[in-house]
């Protein structure tokens, strides 16, 4: 039996991957280091709501794979990004 991609990976590989380069694939939480580097963040400036910084923490060390695809909107909104900047940082790394 063949596993179902979450909702998270269908959205990532509709919105994200059209603008990775050939062969390259860029994981949520590597695009998250990247926006908080590009914006000058910390993990704390995005904490609030729904995020909690465990859970900022587990995205970025690799424990969680992928957030929920409501957490990742909101993840994108408190880094102050539309989803369209967002995805346009694996453009430039």
């Amino acid at each position: 039996m063949h596993a179902v991609p979450s909702l998270v990976s269908f959205c990532f590989s509709v919105w994200f991957e059209p603008f990775l380069k050939r062969g390259q694939h860029m994981s949520f939480s590597t695009a998250l280091a990247a926006a908080l580097r590009h914006k000058g963040l910390r993990e704390a400036d995005i904490v609030g709501g729904d995020i909690s910084s465990s859970y900022i923490s587990r995205l970025l060390s690799g424990q969680l794979r992928e957030p929920t695809w409501p957490k990742a909107c909101e993840i994108v909104d408190r880094l102050g990004m539309s989803l369209e900047e967002f995805r346009s940082l694996s453009e430039s790394d």
